[in-house]
């Protein structure tokens, strides 16, 4: 049984690897491979370790994907390659593996990588050269599982590239709070800001000193003066824009998005503007200086002599 040699086991005698850290397996990334392993066979068999306290007598150790179509197609056995594995070594196996493939969500990798560091005592430059990578490399994804859950989602999603997720970071180190590193990551993707372009929006955010946090976390109120400058600028900058310079082909493409995009949000937020200017009053009586009695004028009587 410790051998190389190839078993068909009950797919019923194997439990999931504990150590898995695939969380999302795509339904039809599933059912492509279980009509592939039904059409022409499974051609690699999966690894399975004995194990004696689990509910079944075996775990697996790499291959879920393939186990998963398999009992999709309604198969009761499965083969296998069983060997001798301790839970470090089922563990390390695992994670390395999961980390060699391209479509592991950003996250799972950064949770792969913590957990790989994890189990060589916190030590990064051992995961490092077991992962055949850089030690900065293992760092900066281990700083992604410090950003705000609803953030995390928003880089699986791909919402956030690598760049804006960077930036993010920056602000975080400057000591934003969880909820303004929502706000920005969500503005990010909303106006479809790249790095350089957020960096300009919010560098109230990244020029404050290290740990200086604001109170609301929001940016600072515009004045009238501030307010009709802009829509000055605004007026011009679309009466004078040069269509030529969307260029062609896909970047073309990718621009008219960004523009269509962020001209329905000013157009929602003028909207909304304009209801709230109608809502104010026209007119608000200045309220009457009050003299202050101290400050009455002496009177002063000459005596003639």
């Amino acid at each position: 049984m410790t051998g190389m040699t190839v078993q068909a086991i009950k797919i019923a005698d194997i439990s999931p690897n504990r150590f898995q850290p695939r969380k999302r397996f795509g339904d039809a990334e599933l059912a492509e491979l279980a009509a592939s392993i039904k059409d022409k066979g499974l051609l690699q068999p999966v690894t399975i370790r004995p194990v004696t306290d689990g509910s079944t007598p075996f775990e697996l150790v790499l291959g879920e994907r393939r186990l998963r179509a398999t009992a999709r197609n309604g198969d009761e056995t499965i083969n296998c390659i069983v060997r001798e594995m301790s839970d470090e070594d089922s563990r390390e196996i695992a994670i390395i593996e999961n980390l060699q493939r391209a479509d592991l969500a950003p996250i799972e990798e950064a949770q792969s990588v913590r957990d790989l560091v994890d189990a060589n005592g916190g030590n990064k430059d051992i995961a490092a050269e077991k992962l055949k990578k850089s030690a900065d490399w293992v760092k900066e994804r281990l700083t992604w599982l410090t950003l705000p859950p609803e953030v995390q989602t928003m880089i699986d999603e791909k919402k956030l590239n690598g760049e804006q997720t960077k930036f993010l970071l920056q602000v975080q180190e400057k000591g934003a709070t969880a909820e303004r590193l929502i706000e920005v990551a969500k503005t990010m993707h909303r106006l479809q800001l790249s790095a350089n372009k957020a960096r300009g929006m919010f560098q109230q955010d990244v020029d404050k000193p290290k740990g200086q946090r604001t109170s609301s976390g929001e940016a600072k109120p515009v004045n009238h003066a501030k307010l009709v400058t802009l829509f000055v600028s605004m007026h011009d900058g679309m009466e004078m824009f040069d269509f030529e310079t969307l260029g062609e082909g896909e970047k073309r493409t990718k621009k008219l998005e960004i523009l269509k995009t962020q001209a329905a949000l000013v157009r929602e937020r003028v909207t909304k503007f304009e209801e709230e200017l109608r809502q104010l009053p026209a007119f608000i009586p200045s309220e009457p200086k009050q003299k202050d009695p101290s400050k009455r004028p002496v009177l002063t009587i000459k005596r003639s002599a």
